[in-house]
């Protein structure tokens, strides 16, 4: 006999309902296309609700978080309809409700979910908790959105997430630090797609008081900003989830003298390890000073948030047991020294009424760890290649009880124009695995490496895609993105910017590059030094290629030019666009010239080639800083242009 898990007998009891109430209606089970998140079970009935006055009832329980959103639902019918729909404390006796939405979790079991049954006598909502109803309202909405006149379609719709949290995380500190106007207009957009966690990534980007020497220049939030997002986002059933990295990347910090003695190498910097450039970026995992230097950021950080969660990072260490901790790691093991070191700061996160998350990259490097762990700490299993072992890496955390997160990304990194099919076949195998071992939550996470260069708007394919795939991953899988895109994101009724985009950021599959993180077109900006060495990565690269990329952002362009998108940034998207595009295709002219070059030589590339390319490098390097503008704060936007100057005044060297 098989025993079923008691969330799984809530889903058979729901299917149950639906079957039976498809054989009543004579309606037929369908996924529909035209909502999103596509959601779990949907039925079509026979007729429609006409929209009519009268009395609609919400819940007291719900009243004080749901009244604003009821009420905009009553206008939109109201408005369709040409009525008069009045919300209401309570229903006389043998009066019904037209429109009535109630929480009754014996009826709907699974968290967060809700029923929504339109039939041609009234609209009722049955919802399991205030979050359930919420999104049954998003899903309302957008059936009303959709109905001809005053008729609705009667339907009867049960939905649920297949993961409690549904998150997003934005790097906002390399180098973008958004607008509080651009993080509330994504927090929106998140919110309607049924995300609920959003994590800010933060080294050196908050206003903490005693460290302006860190954050000087940086545009940082401050503490009454991060208030001012948290009660944003709790009115839209997000949970805002802090995120300091606690241990590696911590350069900006480790830079100035007055916090050398926390570093792993406070002396010599001087290293072969890949990627830290001889900088000092990781704190000291040894030194007690490191622990009570994260308590006290900890002290200013984390009580602006409500949340009871707190990601403390963890991730790449490189230096760990090059210096201060070398004895110890030869000791006891590097390992145990991290595993020590990251107890010792989900023990002070305790201290301030949160919970852990940690990335779970050295975890994964050392699976005999992962029995070692405390209960209380949640792993976010990430990775960001297509063929990324989740099946191999998630089970070990079941095993062990230990609740985790998998965290794909958006791909955008190092490319300019993003890597969207790259992103959702990482997306699938993240949250197919996630859904089969247990992961509590999905993170889908868009990082700044090297200048963050690409705009958000190449971002939202991604995001979208993930919110979908978290929310009901079967459901979703096929969704339209080219549809959702001009829909959900910036209304263009002639699809064109749905289009355009996805044209551009599949833009890389045409050039042999579809597993690698970057693309050869950003390597100039990526490591400029190395790039401009006779020997360099990508000197065997196939020149044949590079055309076809070129012709397929070209051809994107020109369908943005015919594109009429109406939502609130559809200018600064477009832009955004133009400007990545330009960057994306004068690198691929760069590339061109070099492998064209007599040994691959930079210095040896025709003196007019050279010149030209410098100049207009320079006049995109201008437009990226208007662009950057747009959405976001000046801080960073020195260190991101400086690349692009500094390969500027590469290619005029020794004219």
């Amino acid at each position: 006999m098989t025993i079923l898990k008691q969330s799984e007998r809530k889903i058979v009891r729901t299917l149950f309902f639906l079957c039976i109430t498809m054989l009543l209606s004579g309606g037929s089970l369908m996924a529909s296309a035209d909502l999103f998140p596509v959601p779990q079970k949907q039925i079509t009935k026979e007729g429609y609700y006409t929209i009519k006055e009268g009395r609609a009832l919400l819940d007291s329980q719900v009243k004080m978080q749901l009244a604003d959103q009821f009420a905009k639902i009553l206008s939109q019918l109201n408005e369709k309809g040409n009525v008069s729909l009045i919300m209401a404390a309570a229903m006389a006796p043998n009066e019904q409700a037209e429109v009535s939405l109630r929480i009754d979790s014996d009826v709907i079991q699974q968290a967060q979910g809700y029923r929504l049954d339109i039939s041609s006598d009234a609209i009722e909502i049955i919802a399991c908790d205030a979050a359930g109803a919420y999104y049954a309202l998003i899903t309302l909405k957008q059936v009303v959105d959709q109905a001809k006149g005053n008729k609705i379609p009667c339907q009867l719709i049960v939905d649920w997430p297949d993961f409690d949290r549904r998150g997003v995380m934005l790097d906002i500190s390399r180098d973008k630090v958004p607008t509080i106007e651009t993080l509330k207009l994504m927090i929106d957009r998140f919110a309607s797609w049924k995300i609920n966690e959003l994590q800010l990534y933060v080294e050196h980007t908050f206003a903490y008081k005693n460290h302006e020497t860190v954050w000087r220049n940086a545009s940082p939030l401050t503490a009454e900003e991060v208030m001012e997002l948290d009660k944003y986002c709790i009115e839209r059933f997000i949970d805002l989830v802090p995120n300091q990295n606690s241990l590696g990347h911590m350069h900006r910090w480790l830079d100035h003298e007055e916090y050398r003695y926390l570093a792993e190498r406070p002396g010599d910097a001087s290293s072969d390890v890949w990627h830290i450039n001889n900088r000092r970026v990781t704190l000291s995992a040894v030194n007690p000073q490191s622990v009570e230097f994260m308590d006290c950021l900890f002290a200013e950080y984390l009580p602006n948030f409500s949340s009871k969660y707190v990601n403390v990072g963890g991730d790449e260490p490189y230096e760990l047991g090059l210096g201060t901790s070398k004895a110890e790691c030869e000791r006891i093991g590097k390992s145990t020294v991290y595993l020590n070191y990251m107890k010792k700061i989900a023990k002070l996160a305790a201290q301030y009424g949160k919970k852990t998350q940690m990335w779970g990259d050295i975890v994964n490097k050392h699976p005999e760890l992962i029995p070692q762990m405390p209960k209380n700490i949640i792993c976010n299993v990430w990775g960001y290649r297509p063929n990324h072992p989740f099946k191999e890496h998630c089970p070990k955390f079941q095993e062990e009880g230990i609740p985790f997160y998998v965290c794909p990304g958006t791909s955008g990194w190092r490319t300019y124009i993003g890597k969207t099919e790259r992103a959702k076949l990482n997306i699938v195998n993240a949250i197919e695995s996630g859904k089969k071992y247990g992961a509590m939550g999905v993170l889908n996470t868009d990082w700044g490496d090297r200048g963050h260069m690409q705009p958000l708007t190449t971002a939202m394919p991604a995001f979208l895609y993930g919110a979908g795939m978290s929310w009901a991953v079967e459901e979703n899988k096929e969704v339209d993105l080219e549809d959702l895109i001009s829909t959900r994101v910036f209304n263009d009724e002639t699809k064109l910017i749905g289009k355009a985009l996805l044209q551009l950021t599949n833009a890389y599959r045409g050039g042999g590059i579809e597993e690698q993180a970057g693309t050869p077109y950003f390597l100039m900006m990526d490591r400029v030094e190395e790039f401009f060495k006779k020997d360099f990565q990508f000197k065997n690269y196939d020149l044949s290629l590079l055309p076809g990329v070129r012709k397929e952002i070209k051809s994107a362009m020109e369908k943005i030019a015919n594109a009429k998108p109406e939502s609130v940034d559809a200018e600064i998207a477009i832009q955004e666009m133009r400007t990545a595009a330009k960057l994306a295709d004068w690198g691929c002219r760069f590339v061109e010239a070099r492998l064209k070059a007599p040994e691959h030589d930079v210095y040896q590339m025709k003196k007019k080639t050279r010149r030209v390319l410098a100049k207009e490098l320079d006049a995109i390097a201008a437009e990226h800083c208007q662009t950057w503008l747009l959405r976001n704060r000046a801080g960073g936007l020195d260190d991101s242009v400086a690349r692009m100057e500094k390969v500027s005044g590469l290619l005029l060297k020794e004219l």
